[in-house]
């Protein structure tokens, strides 16, 4: 999140990519991959991660935090 914050402008009150999707929820995040992958094809599949944190209920402040 830090680098995006500082480095490319990501909006300081979203708090960074990964801080925002977990606002918006990653089983969300997940869900929209999914569709954008069945609509444009295999760039827009879910890393890994996505799909673990989805399938668990998880965040990404989860991970930084070792609890995935």
């Amino acid at each position: 999140d830090l680098v995006y914050l500082n480095g490319y402008g990501f909006p300081a009150d979203k708090g960074g990519p990964m801080s925002w999707a977990d606002g918006q929820g990653v089983a969300a995040i997940h869900d929209r991959l999914k569709a954008l992958q069945a609509a444009f094809g295999e760039h827009w599949l879910p890393a890994r991660l996505i799909e673990q944190l989805a399938a668990s209920g998880q965040r990404f402040a989860d991970v930084q935090e070792g609890r995935v």
